[in-house]
């Protein structure tokens, strides 16, 4: 653990055991110094890391106090969802028309989670394909009525048990890609009215589309305090009768920490207590920059209540719709949904999956994914640090292909956005991850852009004569 997170976890115990009351002041950045052994960036690093989830915040010339708990009581507490689907639907609308403006002019996109074509792995792909339609063309033209592929759903227990979770073909159901796969996991494990709770920030599109299968969402907001967070979670379940949850483990979020193995475990009893299902979206999952790989909550379940959904969109490349969902106890159910809407699957994507995914090529390319994934994080701290954004930093760094910046107090991430398009860049504000229009105050960047292109963006930014200001109203 980095050190200023150890320091962090330490005061965040203290505060938490009442051992620092609400409203006390914090030891002088100087004396905690001395008391904690660090350095002194260590230690403002550990402040900024709790002012950002709420524990303390800092008054000019005066230092650092906790923070009293009816000041962050309305940032924390759960949000029923209850607008109409017309506005639900107009806000990730007016963003998809302002994305359709900037490809016209050939500007660049740090917004959508799509990986630039200069890194597909285009010679790999297509000499996989060639040989496999050479092979066996007419099977490639045959629908597929099962549950998927038998070739890819061996493959996928292959790859699923190097990551330490027991798995075998039976236990998949293949998709017309992921947000196939999470819609119908959600048809399968809940009703129409029932209610399901989310983490945001989560994949915007989604709380659109549980909104048109008139299901209700509690939206429980993130916050630097993942204790606190469960015990939120946990009350609202109680409150509002839950059927379901709707988590990402892998998808990093403004406060950089993830979820711990303990803080899954948990997950897990609270779904055997209240009978729930959890609903788990891994599709960024596959690419952790992480020197080990973040474990899903699939791999805690011992009793079938995750239904785990994933694609390689964010590795091999969206154009390629396959997706899968290991369903655990709903899988009579995954699958007569899944049937509704694609009875027959498409051979021939499936098979090319099947055969990269056995390929010694593969993990290279991962790899040199990684590699870009790395350098870009680091053009973008040197970026912040030469001025980018003035008062901005870097909360998310080890979250694979995306990364949460921080604005600095009253600067709206809305008007970032807005002011950012008239540069012909997009950003991602933070309040379109959230119905709640919560996190305004950060923006997400996505990594999966080539280095010379994500550079050049940031320079278009950060170019004298169109800088975007520090402070924004």
């Amino acid at each position: 653990m980095p050190k200023y997170l150890a320091v962090a976890e330490t005061l965040q115990k203290l505060i938490l055991e009442g051992d620092i009351e609400p409203g006390a002041r914090l030891p002088s950045v100087r004396s905690a110094m001395r008391r904690f052994g660090v350095s002194k960036n260590t230690l403002i690093a550990a402040y900024a890391h709790l002012e950002m989830g709420g524990a303390i915040s800092v008054k000019d010339r005066s230092g650092y106090y906790v923070a009293r708990e009816r000041d962050n009581e309305s940032a924390r507490a759960p949000y029923i969802i209850d607008h109409p689907l017309s506005l639900v639907e107009q806000k990730g609308q007016d963003i998809l028309n302002d994305l359709a403006t900037l490809r016209s002019r050939q500007g660049y996109d740090l917004l959508s989670p799509m990986l630039d074509p200069k890194l597909l792995p285009q010679g790999m792909v297509s000499r996989t394909a060639r040989k496999i339609l050479a092979e066996d063309l007419r099977a490639c033209l045959t629908p597929d009525f099962g549950p998927g592929y038998r070739p890819l759903r061996r493959a996928l227990a292959g790859y699923y048990r190097a990551r330490e979770i027991s798995a075998d073909d039976r236990d998949f159901v293949t998709t017309l890609g992921c947000t196939h796969a999470l819609v119908s996991a959600v048809e399968a494990s809940t009703a129409p009215g029932d209610t399901i709770a989310i983490r945001t920030p989560t994949f915007y599109p989604l709380l659109r589309i549980i909104h048109s299968l008139n299901r209700k969402i509690i939206e429980i907001p993130s916050t630097a305090n993942r204790a606190r967070d469960l015990e939120r979670l946990e009350e609202a379940i109680e409150r509002f009768n839950v059927r379901a949850c709707f988590v990402s483990v892998s998808l990093p979020d403004p406060y950089g920490a993830s979820l711990s193995d303990v803080d899954k475990r948990h997950l897990l009893d609270l779904a055997e207590r209240f009978d729930l299902a959890m609903i788990e979206d891994d599709v960024f999952g596959h690419v952790s920059v992480r020197n080990k790989m973040m474990r899903p909550l699939k791999a805690f379940d011992q009793t079938g209540r995750v239904l785990h959904c994933s694609s390689f969109s964010k590795t091999l490349g969206s154009g390629l719709r396959v997706g899968w969902c290991m369903p655990g106890r709903y899988a009579k159910a995954m699958q007569n949904v899944r049937s509704i809407v694609a009875p027959a699957m498409p051979v021939f994507e499936q098979a090319l999956i099947a055969r990269l995914l056995e390929s010694a090529s593969f993990g290279t390319h991962v790899g040199e994914l990684k590699l870009n994934v790395r350098q870009n994080i680091q053009t973008l701290q040197n970026a912040l640090g030469d001025g980018l954004l003035a008062g901005s930093h870097l909360t998310s760094k080890d979250g694979g292909l995306l990364a949460w910046v921080r604005l600095p107090a009253g600067t709206s991430a809305t008007a970032i956005y807005k002011a950012a398009l008239e540069r012909n860049v997009a950003v991602a504000p933070g309040g379109m991850y959230s119905l709640a229009d919560r996190f305004d105050d950060h923006i997400r960047l996505f990594l999966g852009i080539e280095t010379h292109n994500f550079r050049r963006a940031l320079s278009i930014l950060a170019r004298p004569t169109g800088r975007l200001p520090s402070q924004l109203p």
